[in-house]
């Protein structure tokens, strides 16, 4: 009896071991299962390879993935061709967006003729915004490709949808209002009828199209150059560890947020690598060349056979020291079907832009590669500057507006700023002045923010005293006697040769010539300049009376009015500047009073 009860005692325990046993296999089954034969979404995606398109469903909002780039939330309207909408108003912005006018007003304009070209809004978002919101490498990754009709070519980076663009399901649209709902009505370009989006996603025609005159938000989009996008890392993906040879797994826990962050390629992330060496599962390599500064990482990926990048990890900091040796430890299912990747990087907090350098492949499985590696990025700072219009508008618009008074009772850095402002408005008015000489400044230089006026003052300083002598006589501020200057009122005054007697001939004097020459010549060219640039500029009729007492005053400096002195300092400097030109030719070029 006592052996039976022992024997059945002992199935018992027995049955709860094996029981046990079988219950940890299968959990340890699943377990396995999930990590390796379950696939789990990554959240670093090269390119835009796991960023989604928009699917139309019906009675839903608008279902597809958004990308933050600029520090804003766009909507992923298509994945291939990148297009982007804003997905809402931003905080910093509100101001700017929520309420703003198509067209600006002309209270003598009774037709209004609605044209996108000359809109407030094309204005807005392809100067101010477009400076404000995006870094120089954004700027330039940013395509103009958007064609408003078949036979236009794209001349803006941004721009705001076409009714037919806000009913396509292709980006995820119908005629449902649910996908259109935004914070405010918002406008659609004139295009394809006279419309806007009320802020429930209905599409209302214009009652009147003196309605652009109203204000409504702005929503805008833009194309974005998918060459330039390194990865895409989802919103839910931490990946902000301290630099270590051991890469952190690129796998998500749950589903993908549906939000994610760009990586630009950028000209100024780049890394030389060389003498590439795999000891066990250690990849051990110079490196050289490597972008430097605060913030400044050589990182890794490792991607297997279909590109997906499965580890990630910042391998060292290069606050200080462009080259050196780095380590890295390779994961212990390392395949040989899998690739290991080196690049320079610059990641940033949060949702903003980070800069990386295209990654180039090190190691191909298990064999190292030979020689030297580069690996550089694309979109160059420098390659699309900011627009001329849009320098002057944020930094030198209020100098445009100065009377001679103003200019005459400013500091010295006061009137350097309203010269700035003089060269670069003359640029933007005339695009082929001879200005942009060789030798003394180009359009880039320019571009660049008045690089000129800053290494030059002296020349930007007698072109603006120039003009303001010519503001202070007419009493206009120094941007309307610019436009007058350009305008068109004059067309036919440079038709043929008018006869300035007996100084016409001075006006085929060059430069060298006039340096060269006697005091009383020179008188003679000077007042050849004041008549011909008067003829010819202003529309004045030329008398020998009018010329003789020019003469006068001119061989006579002691009795000359202030304004007169300047003017003839002037024009003596720029003659002198050009000892190659002709006087007429400067005084058509150099100083662009000519038609």
């Amino acid at each position: 009896m006592e052996e039976n009860g022992c024997g059945k005692k002992f199935s018992a325990v027995s049955a709860v071991k094996i029981i046990c046993m079988v219950l940890g296999v299968l959990l340890l089954c699943v377990f396995l299962s999930y990590h390796f034969f379950f696939v789990r979404p990554y959240g670093l995606s090269p390119g835009m390879k796991y960023v989604r398109s928009p699917s139309y469903k019906k009675g839903k909002d608008w279902n597809g993935d958004c990308l933050w780039y600029g520090g804003i939330k766009w909507r992923v309207l298509s994945k291939y061709d990148i297009l982007l909408l804003a997905d809402h108003i931003p905080e910093d912005y509100c101001e700017e967006w929520s309420k703003i006018s198509y067209m600006r007003e002309d209270p003598e304009e009774e037709y209004v003729d609605v044209h996108w070209e000359n809109s407030v809004v094309r204005e807005y978002l392809n100067t101010d915004f477009y400076s404000s919101a995006f870094m120089p490498q954004e700027r330039d990754a940013m395509l103009y490709k958007y064609e408003y009709g078949a036979w236009e070519m794209p001349e803006d980076k941004i721009f705001i949808l076409l009714w037919r663009d806000v009913v396509s399901a292709d980006y995820g649209f119908s005629e449902e209002n649910l996908q259109r709902s935004y914070d405010e009505d918002w406008w659609l370009s004139e295009l394809g009828g006279d419309v806007y989006v009320a802020d429930s996603g209905e599409i209302i025609k214009w009652e009147d199209r003196r309605e652009v005159y109203g204000e409504k938000a702005v929503r805008p989009a833009f194309y974005l150059d998918g060459e330039s996008i390194v990865f895409t890392r989802d919103v839910s993906l931490n990946l902000n560890r301290p630099p270590s040879p051991v890469l952190a797994d690129t796998r998500l826990e749950g589903d993908p947020s549906g939000e994610w962050v760009s990586v630009l390629s950028s000209a100024s992330q780049h890394v030389t690598i060389s003498d590439i060496r795999l000891e066990g599962d250690v990849c051990t390599m110079a490196y050289s060349n490597a972008s430097c500064g605060s913030g400044q990482y050589l990182s890794a990926v490792i991607t297997d056979g279909e590109e997906n990048i499965r580890y990630y990890g910042r391998l060292i900091e290069t606050d200080s020291e462009s080259e050196g040796i780095v380590s890295v430890q390779l994961p212990d299912h390392y395949k040989k079907s899998w690739n290991l990747r080196i690049f320079s990087e610059n990641p940033k907090e949060g949702t903003m832009t980070s800069y990386a350098s295209d990654p180039i492949a090190v190691l191909e499985g298990r064999e190292p590669a030979a020689g030297e590696l580069i690996s550089e990025g694309r979109c160059d700072p420098d390659h699309q500057p900011e627009p001329l219009n849009m320098i002057i508008n944020r930094y030198y618009d209020r100098y445009l507006d100065w009377y001679a008074e103003d200019y005459e009772a400013a500091d010295e850095e006061g009137k350097h700023e309203a010269a700035t402002a003089a060269m670069l408005y003359t640029m933007l008015s005339k695009a082929d002045n001879q200005l942009l000489q060789e030798g003394k400044y180009t359009g880039g230089e320019i571009r660049d923010g008045a690089q000129y006026a800053d290494e030059h003052p002296e020349d930007v300083r007698m072109l603006a005293e120039t003009i303001f002598v010519q503001a202070g006589r007419d009493n206009m501020t120094m941007k309307e006697v610019m436009d007058r200057n350009y305008s068109q009122e004059y067309s036919g005054a440079y038709e043929g040769e008018i006869d300035l007697g007996e100084y016409t001939k001075y006006m085929d004097y060059t430069g060298a010539m006039f340096a060269e020459a006697e005091k009383y010549e020179q008188e003679n060219v000077l007042i050849a300049c004041v008549l011909y640039l008067g003829r010819y500029r202003m529309g004045e009729e030329i008398s020998e009376e009018y010329a003789a007492e020019l003469a006068e005053e001119i061989r006579h400096p002691e009795t000359l009015p202030e304004g007169m002195a300047v003017t003839l300092e002037s024009l003596q400097g720029l003659i002198e500047m050009n000892p190659e030109m002709t006087v007429r030719e400067t005084m058509n070029l150099e100083v662009n009073f000519r038609q």
